[in-house]
């Protein structure tokens, strides 16, 4: 009986040994079917990047990058758009907002704007003159689009662009033209907005209302914008006793500009302050709402820009610090970034 027992410990002993033995060799194996796998992964990821990036670059190759405007190309040549804002004055009770073609538009290269009915845009407002200034636009050979210039012709209440007072200006896409008092906006000012093609011209979205208005990706918010690199709950602008608006970043990940200042603590809108947020900007018209647009080709690197410089100039190592964490682009927004750009390819390529 003692020697089936030892018979039978041996046996099983020599059982477990042997299972062991295949356990160790077996982990070996395991570990390099997963780092084959990964290598695959990694391959894979690598093909579609390279893919992305020659399709991309193919697109990209055609554009001029040394050109005023990357207008879009229509059968009468590359366009250039301008979206005049007039809010509320004696002769207009509701603000307005209207597109124009400046290449298809008009007749010639020319386009006068002012007060008298004669200008080939009249604006409604008592900041601007009978005849306050034009536009100009240079075409140029084949298919560059060509050079816009704004001249004041002598107005009362001039010209700003980008805030600076000018005679003349070169004008580029998303530069913003006022006839207006700069540092105290009137309700009657004008705003004249460049864009280089009709998708990327301005909207309006009407009186804010409520208390408390969420903008973002989420399809519950109070102005939804679509884009995959927006948050869902990206920016809330809350109502004060005074009836103005507190804006407030609500990303942990993704940066709000005001101003070119990147929003750090929540801060009072004040009238014509100009927002960016991914691929969109806003521009808060006090008593009227928003005006924004979308514009994938331009904004999201202004954002960047303003952000990198909040790095370098913060007031302190709390403000640096912060700066800096939405500096660094998370993984999931650069594939957000990066499949957006994806599909347009195959919305271009259609």
């Amino acid at each position: 009986m003692v020697e089936q027992e030892a018979v039978n410990f041996e046996v099983a002993s020599s059982s477990l040994a042997g299972g062991a033995k295949h356990r160790h060799y077996g982990r070996p194996w395991c570990f390099c079917l997963r780092v084959v796998r990964n290598w695959c992964v990694a391959g894979i990821v690598l093909l579609l990047i390279g893919w992305y990036n020659r399709s991309m670059a193919g697109r990209l190759g055609k554009l001029d990058k040394t050109i005023s405007f990357a207008a879009e190309k229509t059968e009468a040549g590359p366009s250039v758009f301008v979206s005049v804002f007039t809010g509320f004055s004696d002769k207009q009770e509701e603000p307005e907002l209207k597109n124009y073609n400046l290449k298809s538009d008009f007749d010639s290269g020319t386009v006068r704007f002012g007060r008298s009915a004669d200008n080939d845009i009249v604006i409604n407002s008592p900041l601007v003159s009978s005849h306050h200034g034009h536009f100009e636009v240079v075409p140029q050979a084949g298919e560059k689009p060509g050079t816009v210039k704004v001249f004041d012709d002598g107005s009362t209440n001039k010209i700003y662009v980008n805030g600076t007072l000018v005679k003349e200006r070169v004008l580029k896409d998303n530069d913003i033209v006022r006839i207006d008092n700069i540092s105290r906006p009137l309700s009657d000012g004008v705003l004249m907005l460049m864009s280089a093609s009709e998708a990327t011209t301005y909207k309006m979205m009407r009186k804010l209302r409520g208390k408390k208005i969420i903008i973002g990706r989420s399809a519950q918010a109070g102005l939804r914008l679509p884009h995959l690199t927006v948050s869902r709950r990206h920016i809330s602008l809350d109502r004060t006793a005074d009836g103005k608006y507190r804006i407030s970043n609500l990303s942990q990940t993704n940066p709000v500009i005001v101003n070119s200042d990147l929003l750090l603590k929540p801060r009072v809108l004040k009238d014509r302050d100009v927002i960016l947020l991914s691929v969109y900007e806003l521009i808060y018209i006090e008593n009227v709402g928003l005006i924004y647009k979308e514009d994938p080709e331009n904004l999201s690197a202004k954002v960047k820009e303003d952000v990198a410089a909040a790095v370098r100039h913060a007031e302190n190592e709390k403000d640096r610090k912060r700066a800096e964490r939405y500096n660094k682009i998370s993984t999931m927004g650069k594939m957000a970034e990066a499949l957006s750009d994806i599909l347009s390819v195959f919305k271009l390529g259609a």
